[in-house]
């Protein structure tokens, strides 16, 4: 016992120096695991009440949360955007998800479906409009789930103030990801994107 004991502070700083080495070799930035702010919330729960009460069909759900494997980046969102991480993370989840207990009917989500024009555009292989499908979509749950929380204007208007804050971030990030000087990685799948579409979305939703 009293060996481990001697032994437990170095298996500690090679655990540190170890993990430290993965991470600068990386140049993928890394997630802090943090609790997400309460607008983030929002957004989470926004969108994910939004998939099921429209009922989402589950291709397209997966299609707008797909995953550029092995860099990590998300096709339809801005890598580490404090908006497009809890819009991504509803997204995956109800991708995932498993039908309701014991449905005879086999079901497991609540509404009939997006407009299949809608719907097609989500799949479009048009990215452009493909993005702005997306986030006329997350404007309009975020603006619903807005509507429904009983805010008070002083209370609003700090949530929107917030939503502008992490628009700047998400900005910010893809700006960084768009210039000669980040990874060529993030500089080809960024290259034409004008916009961060869950930012847009966000920010247009209780105007």
């Amino acid at each position: 016992m009293s060996r481990l004991l001697i032994l437990l502070p170095l298996l500690l700083v090679a655990c540190n120096s170890t993990t430290t080495r993965i991470a600068s070799e990386s140049s993928i930035p890394i997630r802090n695991s943090v609790p997400h702010e309460e607008a983030q919330q929002l957004i989470f729960f926004a969108v994910i009440e939004g998939l099921y009460r429209d009922g989402v069909d589950t291709r397209t759900a997966s299609a707008i949360a797909e995953i550029e494997e092995p860099a990590g980046i998300p096709h339809n969102f801005v890598y580490a955007c404090p908006i497009c991480t809890p819009a991504l993370d509803a997204v995956r989840l109800y991708a995932a998800r498993p039908g309701f207990y014991r449905d005879k009917q086999g079901r497991d989500t609540f509404g009939p479906g997006l407009d299949p024009e809608l719907d097609e555009r989500l799949l479009s292989a048009d990215v452009k409009d493909r993005r702005k499908a997306l986030q006329d979509l997350i404007e309009k749950w975020v603006d619903e789930r807005i509507a429904t929380s009983g805010f008070d204007e002083e209370k609003r208007g700090a949530l929107l103030m917030a939503f502008r804050e992490m628009r700047k971030q998400g900005m910010g990030l893809l700006q960084q990801f768009q210039s000669e000087e980040g990874p060529d990685i993030y500089l080809d799948f960024y290259r034409d994107w004008d916009a961060c579409p869950s930012c847009d979305g966000a920010n247009d939703a209780g105007q």
